[in-house]
């Protein structure tokens, strides 16, 4: 059971009550429970149950035991038909990993260096973690900057220089 923080209510009630301003106090509430949100990540253990393996042989080390023994890890992760993400969630998923996504929105990922099912199972299961990590991470949008005087002058300086070498190159005439 969750014990629930009612802090918060005491706060809210005493800024009411001093004036705080009404319209200011949910402006700031709002912000707040959109920036809780913004910050809430996709965990991507949540999708565990809906990952499907199969083995199959592979290449790499393992001497004779890569003939006989089927070491290859490959994940499958059916996003379409998936009931933990939501539609937003699918769609995102289908929009940045499109290059490892089959026709049928089938998630495809492979591994194959280990020795043993096992270790291959894992190291596909952590890639798949990553990958699902990192479709869902915010690009931070870039911050316009503008250069310095001195980077400016610098620039300039390369620019007459670069010019001085071409201008030597032409062909003198002696006449």
């Amino acid at each position: 059971m969750h014990r629930i923080d009612f802090s918060w209510c005491a706060i809210v009630l005493i800024r009411l009550i001093f004036g705080y301003g009404i319209e200011r106090m949910i402006r700031r509430i709002v912000r707040t429970f959109a920036m809780f949100l913004a910050k809430r990540r996709m965990d991507p253990t949540q999708l565990y149950p809906e990952i499907q393996f199969q083995f199959a042989r592979s290449g790499g080390k393992g001497g004779q035991n890569v003939n006989k023994v089927a070491t290859k890890a490959e994940l499958y992760f059916d996003i379409p038909n998936s009931a933990v993400l939501t539609a937003e969630e699918k769609a995102v998923l289908l929009e940045k990993l499109i290059n490892k996504v089959t026709t049928e929105g089938v998630l495809v990922l492979y591994h194959q260096t280990e020795r043993t099912q096992l270790a291959n199972r894992d190291k596909v299961t952590e890639k798949f973690y990553q990958l699902i990590q990192k479709a869902f991470e915010k690009a931070k949008p870039r911050k316009a900057t503008r250069p310095t005087k001195a980077s400016r002058e610098e620039k300039l300086a390369e620019k007459r220089k670069r010019g001085e070498v071409k201008e030597r190159r032409k062909k003198v005439d002696f006449d």
